[in-house]
Formats: C-alpha cells, sequence, structure tokens
C-alpha cells in the first residue's frame, strides 16, 4: 500500500507543482486531474489518500520510461540517473518508493481535502466562507 501511494502521490505532486507554477499541462495529465475529481466526488473523507491508487505498483525498470519521463528525476537537485548504467535495470517503483520519502506526503493530502471541501459545499449549496469563523468565540475572549 506504501508502495502504490508513493506513485500515486508522486503523480499528484508533480500536478500540484505544474499547476501551482502555471506549467501547461499535457492532454494525458488534464485527463488524469479529471479522473482525480471524478474519483474524489464518490469517496469518503477517509478515504481521499487513496484517490487514483492504481491496482499493483508498476513493473517498469527505469530504463523503460521514455527519455522525457525519466528526466522528470533529474530536475532535482544533485540527481543524475539517465547517465548512471548500474540504473538501468533498477526497479522504476523502488526508485519512486525512495524519492517518496524526500516529498511532503501532507502538501498533496492538504490539497485533496481542499478540493473535497470544495466540492462538498457546492454538492450542498454551501458558500465557500461557510463554515470559516472571522473571528474566536466570545467565551475565549
Amino acid at each position: 500500500l506504501k508502495r502504490r501511494r508513493a506513485e500515486t502521490n508522486l503523480i499528484k505532486a508533480r500536478l500540484c507543482h505544474k499547476i501551482f507554477n502555471d506549467i501547461p499541462l499535457t492532454d494525458i495529465e488534464k485527463e488524469y486531474i479529471a479522473a482525480w475529481m471524478k474519483d474524489l466526488e464518490k469517496r469518503p473523507i477517509d478515504e481521499i489518500a487513496d484517490s487514483m491508487l492504481p491496482e499493483e505498483t508498476t513493473k517498469l525498470t527505469f530504463h523503460q520510461l521514455p527519455a522525457s519521463d525519466a528526466g522528470f528525476f533529474e530536475q532535482f537537485e544533485g540527481v543524475q540517473l539517465s547517465s548512471d548504467n548500474d540504473i538501468r535495470g533498477y526497479s522504476l517503483n523502488d526508485l519512486i518508493f525512495e524519492m517518496a520519502q524526500f516529498f511532503d506526503e501532507s502538501s498533496v493530502e492538504r490539497v485533496e481535502k481542499r478540493l473535497y471541501s470544495k466540492m462538498m459545499k457546492k454538492s450542498w449549496g454551501l458558500e465557500e466562507s461557510t463554515l470559516r469563523s472571522e473571528k474566536r468565540n466570545k467565551e475565549i475572549d
């Protein structure tokens, strides 16, 4: 489960990065986001971490990745994988699982919870500011 979540969180983190930095999305990424939103709509809140979770982990090796996808890993400072022959047969899932240790999973979780909250408010006909208090309770002050 941790390995499948690592794969999913890496994809989601990448998409969030692109959206927040106004980087154009590919058609496949747009399709993934649409499926992600649709999947969130049908999940109870305690299951949103499993949104878009694959049935199985990837069986690909690093060598089987297209050059454009392999280049994604080299965007991280100090990472040089494409020129390293020792990495060619390395399991992609192992690599993702190791790299997931450097990602803040709570960032993806916060994005999902915010999206879920917006969807629920919309479906219940509530305004965006609903449930957000501008001042503390008078009993506290």
